[in-house]
């Protein structure tokens, strides 16, 4: 797996976004492929890596995206928190 992660400022000097990018193995892909490939045509369509994204998206989503955002030891809580998108 490689990880990128992100933090963007706002205009205003306050931090305005994060993101977190990740790609995983082939291994990984091949376990994605065998559950969501439901045409079996060995390719993962629009429709098809949408549920894989929902799916990932809710799972991560019970754990913050894995992500603590702290202010003078306080947790800050999330707010808009939104799914890119972007094509795999």
């Amino acid at each position: 797996m490689d990880a990128k992660f992100e933090a963007a400022g706002g205009a205003d000097g306050n931090l305005s976004a994060l993101r977190h990018i990740w790609r995983f193995d082939e291994v990984f892909s091949s376990s994605v492929l065998l559950d969501f490939d439901k045409n079996e045509n060995m390719t993962l369509d629009p429709p098809e890596l949408e549920a894989v994204a929902e799916t990932v998206s809710a799972s991560l989503s019970k754990y913050s995206y894995y992500t603590n955002i702290t202010v003078d030891g306080k947790a800050v809580a999330w707010r808009n928190r939104t799914r890119s998108k972007r094509p795999m």
